[in-house]
């Protein structure tokens, strides 16, 4: 079997948190679209097309322009909506580069030769002709920063429409894997 071309420049930590902004991103897009719906109460057969298909820059611009539109007489909770969606539209130029982009290491010549990998980063072309980078070392960053945005967004949502958005409990986290127990079982049977 070949060897997943990511591996080559991305190790599993690096993968992981990948993976956390992929998933964080798209907690807050379903929260963004259930937000949405709540208040342009529109039913889904109707708002799909207008609120799921568009990509996610543009499902916060629509949530930014649905909400100033209720808060118009509410001067301080769309100058703090306006916060949010600028920290949400930052956090969102680093899911595309760190999700779409391509993970690369520099590689170099070593003074007797040989090649030294640097660390991964990942470049992004732009619209623009332009080209962003993420360098591994915020991957882990983006993601909580993914998530703090969407707790941010919930919680101001919560506060502003209380009805709409009850406060929002979640499971604890499961335990972690008790790969003692689990070697320890196998070896008993």
């Amino acid at each position: 079997m070949r060897r997943m071309i990511s591996t080559s420049a991305c190790d599993e930590k690096l993968l992981a948190a990948i993976g956390s902004i992929a998933a964080e991103s798209a907690y807050l897009e379903r929260d963004i679209e259930t937000m949405l719906y709540k208040l342009t109460k529109l039913p889904r057969e109707i708002g799909q097309s207008i609120i799921e298909k568009p990509m996610m820059d543009a499902k916060t611009d629509l949530l930014r322009a649905v909400a100033t539109a209720k808060l118009k007489r509410r001067p301080k909770k769309v100058q703090r909506l306006e916060e949010l969606v600028s920290k949400i539209k930052h956090c969102n130029t680093d899911r595309v580069t760190a999700i779409h982009g391509i993970w690369t290491r520099q590689i170099t010549r070593s003074p007797s030769g040989g090649r030294q990998f640097g660390p991964a980063s990942a470049t992004k072309r732009t619209k623009g002709g332009s080209e962003r980078n993420l360098p591994a070392s915020r991957a882990q960053k983006v993601a909580l920063d993914i998530s703090e945005a969407h707790w941010d967004l919930y919680d101001f949502a919560e506060e502003t429409w209380p009805r709409l958005f009850p406060r929002l409990t979640l499971p604890p986290p499961p335990p972690p894997p008790d790969h003692h127990n689990r070697d320890t079982k196998a070896n008993a049977t």
